[in-house]
């Protein structure tokens, strides 16, 4: 039987999770994150980042708790690359699904994932494993997302522009789950994660909850940050266009409503690279992140 391709690099690259969430969490987040897991703070803690992906929430951890000894497990190989890349000796990294790794029991003192257990088919199985391979009175930690995140567009015509060419990660999405054979229904945010805690025999659950808003016309994040972004986002746009065609037309979408949703995308990215500070000040495009923290500890 040939191994199971995990690939979920193909549907979110480094690039789109590096753009994405450019500025998803400012100081104050981090500042809540370092507060809410102060038990981190011992020197030489073991914590196993379950789905450590692109590395985005590895940095944070790193930055956050210098001294803690970092295993990512991650089971996407191109990943894995960009891991060894990024972090090199600071981290040790286990090419293995969470559902079937073969770390041994109680190895380490916390497992922690980031925007993982809702993307997974059996989440209460991804938990178990986190439980199984985490010490007596280690803890474990989720954080993931909350359905009322959204993106705010300034005018109704962009706001239509970006979810019609949106509609291609869902298409993918659909793909990949065919070619997976994964067609299990079920609805991620519906999941109750102290529940899920509570099934696998977690104990002393505590959840926190963290919005980030980020407006581009807002006057806390520096103008030449946002410039930068705006030209990474630009970018990104073109690098995905024949991809994000391909994909569209094989949907069964249009030539001439493909055209005219990127030309207003493009249009309007070209504003923003070329837009003057007081300029920005008039375009109100906002995102806005919801983020659950379910913090428990093994009996």
């Amino acid at each position: 039987m040939s191994k199971k391709k995990y690939d979920w690099s193909k549907l979110q690259g480094v690039d789109e999770i590096t753009v994405g969430r450019y500025f998803e969490y400012d100081k104050d987040a981090k500042n809540q994150f370092k507060n809410w897991l102060s038990f981190l703070q011992k020197p030489k803690t073991k914590v196993l980042e379950v789905g450590s992906g692109s590395g985005f929430f590895t940095d944070i951890l790193l930055t956050l708790f210098p001294n803690i000894k970092l295993t990512c497990l991650e089971p996407d190989e191109t990943f894995v690359e960009v891991l060894k890349s990024r972090f090199k000796d600071r981290i040790t990294i286990i090419n293995e699904p969470v559902e079937t790794t073969t770390i041994k029991s109680e190895s380490f003192d916390c497992a922690i994932s980031h925007i993982v257990i809702h993307n997974l088919p059996d989440p209460v199985l991804a938990l178990q494993q986190m439980t199984r391979v985490v010490k007596s009175k280690g803890k474990i930690v989720t954080i993931e997302p909350l359905p009322a995140s959204r993106h705010y567009y300034p005018t109704e015509e962009l706001t239509n522009a970006f979810e019609y060419l949106q509609k291609a990660v869902k298409y993918k999405c659909m793909e990949r789950m065919k070619e997976q054979e994964d067609l299990t229904p079920r609805n991620p945010w519906t999941y109750f994660y102290p529940k899920f805690f509570e099934k696998v025999g977690i104990k002393e659950i505590t959840c926190h909850g963290w919005t980030s808003v980020f407006t581009i016309s807002d006057t806390r994040f520096d103008f030449s940050e946002k410039k930068k972004w705006f030209k990474l986002r630009y970018d990104l746009a073109k690098k995905q266009e024949a991809k994000v065609r391909d994909v569209l037309l094989r949907n069964g979408e249009i030539v001439k409503d493909i055209d005219k949703h990127y030309r207003l995308v493009f249009d309007y990215y070209e504003k923003l690279m070329n837009i003057s500070e007081n300029e920005l000040k008039q375009i109100h495009e906002q995102e806005i992140v919801h983020r659950i923290i379910t913090v428990g500890e093994k009996p």
